[in-house]
């Protein structure tokens, strides 16, 4: 089935790589309809530049959301149709709907196996003690999902669904938080299995993303990016990112899609060097900030507890 847009979602601290992820989806895609999301919470920011580069629409969702609960909103989009969504830190390794449109589903996310036994579930999904209160009902499916890329249909969910987790407002706001412990994606994962069990939803798997981890996102040649022939998925830094943009695993693979951008922007080799210049104090400070971090995680890790001694 026809994927009719792709939807990016960014917020300042992000906007470089979101420029990056629209770079990539143009390269392998000039006429899909591409929208921005912005998240203002932190403070609105100029997105003209890219809108104009690569024929961007902004769906005018510029309110401060507060967090990533704001992707919900796409789904009462209806020029959104069935959409791809994609979080900023993603760049397009080739043809990804080919894949896509080989699913017939309302909705369609790459599936991961994780151990019903693992405590991951409860960490970055749902606490499960909590949510069989909440919905004595709901069955734990075998698969889970990241949240940072799924195809959705809107129109099909209404906001009765979120019904006990989401406070419709502006920004959005999280109910229940000790049961839906990581935002959208907790709340994701219980409403599509959950409605796609009543027979409410189509919902589909397939695997169109690499984590920054995994063999090919590690082993895939740029060349072979360069030239649209690399396999149809997405690679998702996932939170993997450095204030520095050559710091980060592949740099050259965002590197390249960033000067696809500036190609297109006149003057774009001074303004992108400029940017880079200016936004070193900055990037210097979440350095050392993250730096000093990890350094106050290993000593707290190497000293040794007091408790119980008398």
């Amino acid at each position: 089935m026809k994927i009719d847009s792709i939807v990016v979602f960014c917020w300042p601290g992000d906007f470089r790589l979101a420029r990056i992820c629209l770079a990539s989806v143009r390269y392998f895609y000039p006429n899909v309809p591409l929208y921005l999301m912005k998240n203002i919470a932190k403070g609105d920011f100029d997105t003209t530049e890219v809108e104009r580069r690569f024929n961007v629409s902004s769906l005018g969702l510029t309110q401060p959301y507060g967090s990533s609960l704001g992707k919900l909103e796409l789904f009462f989009q209806p020029q959104l149709g069935r959409f791809l969504f994609i979080d900023a830190d993603q760049i397009m390794a080739g043809p990804v709907l080919q894949v896509l449109e080989q699913n017939s589903e309302q909705f369609v996310v790459v599936p991961e196996i994780v151990d019903e036994k693992a405590s991951t579930i409860d960490k970055i999904y749902y606490n499960r003690r909590n949510l069989a209160r909440f919905d004595p009902d709901f069955i734990v499916p075998k698969f889970h999902f990241n949240s940072g890329q799924f195809v959705g249909t809107a129109g099909v969910l209404s906001r009765d669904d979120f019904s006990g987790m989401v406070e419709w407002g502006r920004p959005l706001k999280g109910r229940n938080k000790d049961t839906f412990v990581f935002g959208d994606q907790s709340i994701l994962n219980y409403v599509f299995p959950k409605l796609a069990a009543q027979g409410r939803i189509t919902l589909g798997y397939c695997d169109f993303m690499e984590l920054a981890r995994t063999e090919y996102f590690w082993s895939v040649p740029l060349d072979t990016i360069r030239r649209r022939k690399g396999r149809p998925t997405l690679l998702h830094w996932a939170g993997i990112h450095r204030s520095f943009l050559f710091l980060m695993r592949r740099s050259e693979l965002l590197r390249f899609f960033e000067k696809f951008h500036y190609a297109g922007v006149r003057y774009g080799a001074v303004i992108r060097r400029w940017r880079s210049i200016k936004a070193i104090p900055r990037n210097t400070y979440l350095w050392l900030y993250y730096l000093a971090g990890m350094l106050k995680r290993r000593l707290a890790f190497r000293t040794p507890s007091r408790t119980g001694i008398a």
